[in-house]
């Protein structure tokens, strides 16, 4: 991937909605993704498009989802269907990364599961249940394990098994330790670890059991001085990512054990919040959105102990001017998702 972004091929949008459109995810399936808007914080997992999605009005209040099919080269897409269920505002999203399933969260504090048909063209809820007592505000996949994750503003974390077919959940523990909402969890590609990033500016590391059915903390992570927004694991090194209101972004080392985390560097270049943190799947590359409106690419040195901006995506000439809520970088194509609260929009950058 060049690292000169700097053109959206595709910007998604959704007018004349009255809010911003802020939730995409795709799955691994490569022409599906879906999108959603929200009064509050969505979640963009990952994206796979390479262009600007206009999609039908959406009636409001906006509790809906709509799944996009995309062509085999991203030239076109298609809105096949819209998923309607959850009482409130839809404020995260995550496709399983094996299984025909999607999971949505809710300002109604439900975590619904999705099967999706063959084709893509539906996806039928079967499950909805309803645990936290406040907004489901994060969602994550285990990489392996038949394992979902829900962070929510009532400062827990809560671990569900998947039954054989996907059409339900139990929930096997309720992780407590924050002091304030989890705004954002991750689990690590390989090891057995759930990250969660807080309000009250901590990231707590949970250790996951051998059956999956509890996780003690093992570590705080101290640094941030103000709320962790985004936490996001490397895909193959014993690396972690950051960002928080206190506008930087940190780069924590992970020992060949786990066993210790170490703050590796601080990352200084945004002028407010960061809100949204993701890796490269493959190149030395971090990518991250802010509320100053702008998209940052860090090129990360060698050992990982630095990283250097080396381009930033903002208002000139087809930028975002308004905050960038969440950046993911495509699976396999030279793609970086950016989505913003700006003019309902997702931007594709190659």
């Amino acid at each position: 991937m060049k690292c000169q972004l700097a053109v959206p091929l595709f910007t998604l949008t959704s007018a004349p909605l009255p809010v911003p459109l802020r939730l995409l995810a795709c799955s691994r399936r490569p022409s599906l993704c879906l999108c959603g808007s929200s009064f509050d914080l969505g979640a963009l997992p990952f994206a796979s498009a390479a262009f600007t999605l206009t999609s039908a009005p959406l009636p409001a209040p906006l509790r809906l989802l709509a799944l996009w099919l995309l062509s085999i080269d991203n030239a076109s897409v298609t809105r096949v269907v819209t998923l309607r269920g959850h009482r409130c505002v839809v404020s995260s999203v995550a496709f399983h990364p094996t299984a025909p399933l999607l999971a949505t969260g809710s300002h109604d504090k439900a975590l619904k599961l999705w099967l999706l048909s063959s084709d893509n063209s539906s996806a039928t809820c079967v499950a909805t249940l309803v645990f936290h007592s406040e907004t489901v505000t994060s969602i994550a996949f285990h990489p392996t394990s038949p394992l979902l994750a829900t962070g929510s503003h009532d400062d827990t974390v809560r671990l569900w098994k998947l039954s054989s077919n996907n059409s339900s959940a139990t929930c096997v523990a309720t992780l407590k330790g924050h002091k304030a909402s989890v705004n954002s969890i991750a689990f690590h590609p390989t090891a057995p670890l759930l990250a969660s990033g807080s309000h009250d500016s901590t990231v707590n590391m949970w250790r996951l059991s051998s059956n999956n059915d509890s996780a003690p903390c093992v570590a705080t992570l101290h640094g941030h001085i103000y709320a962790v927004r985004s936490v996001a694991f490397h895909p193959t090194l014993e690396l972690m990512a950051t960002g928080s209101n206190d506008n930087t972004v940190r780069l924590w080392q992970l020992s060949s054990d786990n066993s210790s985390i170490t703050c590796m560097a601080i990352l200084k270049g945004h002028i407010d919040c960061i809100l949204s943190v993701a890796f490269h799947p493959t190149a030395p590359l971090l990518a991250t959105g802010s509320n100053d409106n702008t998209v940052k690419l860090w090129l990360l040195s060698p050992d990982n102990s630095s990283a250097t901006v080396v381009a930033t995506l903002s208002q000139q000439p087809r930028g975002h001017r308004k905050p960038t809520v969440f950046v993911a970088f495509h699976r396999t194509a030279p793609l970086l998702a950016s989505g913003s609260n700006d003019t309902k929009t997702v931007k594709l950058w190659r």
